[in-house]
């Protein structure tokens, strides 16, 4: 979802099927829209294989997130560091810092072969370890965000646009944005407002109307194309207040 390159026409589809007569029925539906369709040679390989994709982005994504902290402590730019590394031709795979995983695939899948790993008395630890860095993203993000405001939250109020789980989609299910929200509501006044950007909804203009002061907050989660528009106008005078944080680009300051 969101993707500017691939989408379900061109990504290639693994397909299998409990017999012959499955796998080629299996073949023949995908083959009628998408352009690519790899037949394996059983249920399991296939479902493995999605199992393999999605924990491999888990655990990449959670060391990449690992990594941005260890740089930010030792005063290092991580996106140099990742600028660099991209540019061996072979070897290497970027991945980029952010609040963590979400969507409906890769906060899941991963914890479903580790459970299943262990029923059979295999210890799946990489996956519990890139678990245990996501879940503490959000306290990271809020700390930053501390940091970044005098070091403290205390009275002041938040408005979080953005939510979803990734730029251009309007789909918030198991968004590391939540995690935020809930640890950023214990030092703020009131509850966060959540801006959703529904999906069919191109270039509008989001104007948010508040008496913004010193004890605002504005926090932007996913860079939605629509938001990259957004103002915060001054009731009073008029004047705009300027984003605190973007949160895709946060690990950047």
């Amino acid at each position: 979802p969101g993707n500017q390159k691939w989408n379900v026409h061109n990504t290639p589809k693994i397909v299998s099927g409990a017999n012959e007569v499955d796998l080629k029925l299996a073949v023949d539906f995908y083959s009628q829209f998408m352009e690519h369709v790899v037949p394996v040679n059983s249920l399991e390989v296939a479902e493995m294989a999605k199992l393999l994709e999605n924990t491999f982005r888990q655990i990449n994504i959670s060391f990449i997130n690992e990594f941005a902290q260890h740089c930010e402590r030792i005063g290092v730019s991580v996106w140099d560091v990742i600028d660099a590394a991209a540019t061996k031709p072979f070897g290497f795979t970027r991945f980029n810092p952010g609040l963590g995983i979400g969507g409906h695939c890769i906060p899941v899948d991963p914890s479903y072969l580790a459970q299943v790993a262990e029923e059979h008395g295999v210890k799946a630890k990489f996956i519990e370890l890139a678990n245990e860095v996501n879940l503490q993203m959000g306290g990271y993000i809020v700390d930053r965000v501390k940091k970044n405001n005098g070091g403290s939250l205390k009275g002041k109020s938040v408005q979080i646009v953005g939510v979803a789980y990734k730029t251009n989609v309007a789909d918030v299910r198991e968004t590391p944005a939540e995690q935020i929200i809930e640890a950023l509501t214990a030092f703020a006044n009131g509850q966060p407002g959540w801006q959703i950007n529904p999906e069919n909804e191109e270039g509008i203009r989001i104007t948010l109307t508040a008496p913004w002061g010193s004890g605002w907050l504005l926090l932007r989660m996913s860079l939605h194309e629509p938001l990259l528009v957004l103002q915060v106008e001054n009731d009073e005078s008029g004047q705009v207040s300027p984003v605190i944080a973007q949160m895709e680009n946060f690990l950047k300051q």
